[in-house]
């Protein structure tokens, strides 16, 4: 669900091929700088904090960092990780005693070859496992980031296959299309066109579904996800309260507007669609390099998934407080 951010800077122990932050300018937040940060976000009564990075866990103060935020009014304190150096059971524990309550792990294939391929940093494919076994352990809710590229999209289903099986317990799954910018812009191969990928991803999904394991798509236009359009996290921040992102540049207050705004395309046989209003459309630098014509036109009903999407909601905080 739509989260607060706090990039706390770029510095990273992996350096993916897809990376959308890596050539960023932004510098690493000082810890005074990171607490004003919270501060100001609990003060305007935000819900839910993320801290994310480059890798947040390089940071030798993250512990101290989520205590400081856990004795704020945040219901949920979240951190995005690759989860390498979670592998180190001590550091998993402080992380988990400060009081984080969900983390975000990156896996981009259940096969090593290719997982480190995508990382360009060999030996950390069977940290990552190691990672999430002990966030497993340690009872924290783990959600899997999962980026679509063209070296991992027809091993989709048998990803999640593998990743439930190791780990039954897993809260979740996040997939995210790659985005051409950052790193991906000098490796634009690793960029597929949704078009001809799309029933390798309705795979994936359906599987999901059938099997009733959470998911949620980031990255990918309605008209590709037709039967999940809830599952769009997209979708779901376009019909929430607006949320902060905030690093060492600018701060800006309803990020996901500013994102739609600058950074996405739609076609023009995008006009005649009904779900026009609440779809993101393709990243720009997307349709640079494929155009827009593979979009098209769908006539379902926009309230009818508005509802839905509310619903849900509703049930997740429903589930968050029983938890808490």
């Amino acid at each position: 669900m739509p989260s607060n951010l706090i990039r706390l800077g770029n510095k990273c122990n992996q350096n993916c091929i897809f990376c959308t932050v890596a050539l960023d300018n932004e510098r690493e937040l000082s810890n005074e700088e990171v607490k004003k940060k919270i501060e100001f976000l609990s003060e305007k009564g935000a819900d839910i904090l993320t801290f994310t990075g480059g890798e947040p866990t390089i940071r030798k103060d993250l512990p101290d960092l989520i205590r400081f935020a856990k004795g704020k009014s945040f219901r949920r304190i979240e951190l995005q990780t690759n989860g390498v150096l979670m592998s180190d059971k001590k550091l998993a524990c402080e992380i988990a005693r400060a009081g984080v309550d969900e983390v975000l792990v990156s896996l981009h294939s259940h096969r090593k070859r290719i997982s480190e391929r995508l990382t360009n940093v060999p030996g950390t494919f069977d940290k990552t496992l190691k990672g999430i076994e002990n966030l497993l352990e340690l009872d924290k809710r783990v959600c899997i980031s999962h980026v679509i590229n063209s070296l991992n999209y027809s091993d989709l289903t048998n990803f999640v296959k593998f990743v439930k099986n190791r780990f039954p317990s897993l809260s979740s799954f996040y997939f995210g299309f790659v985005r051409p910018n950052g790193n991906a812009n000098f490796n634009r191969w690793i960029v597929p066109k949704i078009s001809d990928i799309d029933f390798r991803i309705y795979g994936v999904f359906s599987y999901c579904r059938e099997h009733k394991i959470p998911f949620s798509v980031e990255g990918i236009p309605l008209c590709y996800m037709q039967g999940y359009e809830t599952h769009s996290s997209e979708v779901h921040r376009i019909l929430s309260e607006p949320v902060f992102y905030m690093g060492s540049g600018d701060t800006q207050y309803d990020v996901h507007k500013f994102v739609i705004k600058n950074f996405r395309a739609k076609g023009e046989q995008c006009e005649f669609c009904f779900v026009k209003d609440i779809c993101p459309g393709l990243w720009k630098e997307y349709a640079d390099i494929y155009g827009t014509e593979e979009l098209f036109p769908v006539f379902i009903s926009k309230e009818g998934i508005t509802k839905d999407v509310k619903e849900r909601w509703v049930k997740w905080k429903k589930r968050q407080s029983q938890k808490s």
